[in-house]
This record gives structure tokens, C-alpha cells and sequence, in this order.
């Protein structure tokens, strides 16, 4: 049995979908903890610098 659970410190949760040929502008404002990618497909969990995401 396998569970993933994200929280945050204000009980908000954003999930968004991006361009793959936007991965470096994304990581330009992101802090990443980690990246899981399968067949081409990358997520990514951090936090941002910028609350504009």
C-alpha cells in the first residue's frame, strides 16, 4: 500500500499543468525537492519564489 500526501502550512493545495518545453522557466522560479519523471512526463514538488504561478 502506497500513499502520497502533500499538505502546506495554509491548508491550500495548486496543481497546474504546463508546456514540457516550459521545464526551464519553471525551475527558474521554483525550489524543488524532488522530480519524479515517467515516459517524458516530469512532476515536480516544491515551493515557489513568486505566488504569480
Amino acid at each position: 500500500d502506497t500513499q502520497l500526501i502533500i499538505g502546506t502550512d495554509n491548508n491550500q493545495l495548486q496543481v497546474r499543468s504546463f508546456d514540457g518545453n516550459a521545464i526551464k522557466s519553471l525551475l527558474d522560479g521554483t525550489q524543488p525537492v524532488s522530480a519524479l519523471c515517467l515516459n517524458e512526463s516530469c512532476l515536480f514538488i516544491g515551493t515557489m519564489h513568486d505566488s504569480s504561478f
